[in-house]
């Protein structure tokens, strides 16, 4: 019930007590206030329960929004949990998938990059035999026989030409360029670790194997990765054997194989690792080398005259 119907009902019970007062004579006056307080009393108690019939529709009607507000709040929030985790779904999918796109990529490079090696090596096989034969010296066919016997001329083969190597190089500019790359190994740019990766590896500088050792395990180019497993290969390095076995599990294939081919060339022990290697082969592989290693790791280092820190050469 509304406020204005309330004051309505107030207003008309209050009329009728007025028109009974006006209507009772003098002597019927206790008789007619008496009967005048019992309907003030009757309209309070009338006013007091439509008062609390309306304030108790009131909080039905609120606690019904509340309630319908509520469930809405939970059907959406059911709706976007849902919604959620159907995207983080997609989206592991997706990662997952373009992880494995990205190591197949990484296996044809490898394998392309062997194509490629053994295709020089046969080149350089091939170079190696038409050096031979232009080396050989030429057959001379004896001249048509005259009037009486001739004998034939003696075949002179001319020494061939030797062709100056250069003048020699000044060992301070050697030193100099091997100490400057030797610091240049401690940075971080792919584009100055390269040439000093070079320098140190056509120098033979073994001493350079700590750095080289830092490199492979931390740098994020794998090039330069790569660049470095291929040094310490060719240093002969033995203290770099455990870090190039740590490497045959590198996320990059082309680390791995290049690592696998210096721990070959230093342990004269073939792991047989495929370019195509999955991570479990990898691993395998690990396991294999390092337990070569603490076999064979002094007959190795005897064999490259490398002994181990604080020992003397034998």
């Amino acid at each position: 019930m509304t406020k204005l119907a309330l004051l309505l009902s107030l207003l008309a019970n209050g009329l009728a007590v007025y028109a009974l007062v006006g209507r009772s004579s003098a002597n019927q006056g206790a008789a007619a206030v008496a009967l005048s307080s019992s309907d003030v009393d009757l309209v309070a108690r009338k006013l007091q329960e439509e008062v609390q019939k309306s304030a108790h529709a009131r909080d039905s009607a609120a606690q019904r929004e509340i309630d319908q507000r509520l469930k809405r709040s939970q059907e959406l929030l059911e709706q976007t949990t849902d919604a959620l985790t159907k995207a983080q779904a997609k989206a592991e999918n997706t990662a997952n998938y373009n992880a494995s796109k990205l190591e197949d990529l990484d296996a044809a490079i490898t394998t392309v990059g062997v194509g490629v090696e053994k295709h020089v090596a046969a080149v350089g096989a091939v170079e190696s035999r038409v050096k031979a034969l232009e080396e050989r010296p030429v057959a001379v066919a004896p001249a048509a026989p005259v009037a009486g016997p001739v004998a034939p001329k003696p075949v002179v083969q001319e020494p061939k030409p030797v062709l100056p190597i250069g003048p020699p190089e000044d060992p301070a500019v050697v030193k100099a360029q091997v100490d400057k790359a030797l610091a240049d190994l401690d940075l971080e740019d792919p584009e100055k670790l390269y040439p000093a990766i070079t320098v140190v590896s056509k120098r033979k500088i073994l001493e350079a194997t700590p750095k080289l050792v830092k490199i492979l395990a931390n740098h994020t180019d794998f090039f330069t990765r790569q660049a470095s497993a291929a040094a310490l290969g060719e240093l002969r390095a033995c203290d770099a054997v455990p870090a190039l076995a740590e490497a045959l599990r590198d996320k990059s294939g082309m680390v791995a194989q290049q690592a696998n081919k210096s721990l070959r060339l230093i342990t004269e022990h073939d792991l047989g690792l495929s370019p195509q290697a999955r991570p479990q082969e990898r691993t395998r592989a690990r396991a294999e080398m390092l337990e070569f290693w603490s076999r064979h790791e002094m007959e190795v280092r005897d064999r490259l005259k490398q002994p181990k820190s604080g020992e003397a050469p034998k």
